[in-house]
């Protein structure tokens, strides 16, 4: 089964994806800019932040690159 599902929802006048991150086993949405997920540094959002910054990258070399990529990856 994947473990997530990323959607960016929107990019704001600044550049900035707006990314939500979805834990299919648990049904939590993790929602923040992608500078906020850079951050993150609690136990229970590692997990989340290394899925996100890694898919993040092939989103920059355009491999998803669309403000409406919804892709299920894991």
């Amino acid at each position: 089964m994947e473990r997530y599902k990323l959607t960016i929802p929107f990019i704001d006048e600044e550049g900035e994806r707006f990314i939500e991150a979805t834990d299919l086993r648990i049904g939590i949405t993790y929602e923040f800019y992608e500078s906020e997920y850079k951050a993150l540094n609690y136990l229970e959002t590692i997990r989340v932040k290394r899925f996100v910054l890694k898919r993040m990258h092939l989103i920059r070399a355009g491999v998803y690159d669309d403000e409406n990529t919804q892709r299920t990856l894991g």
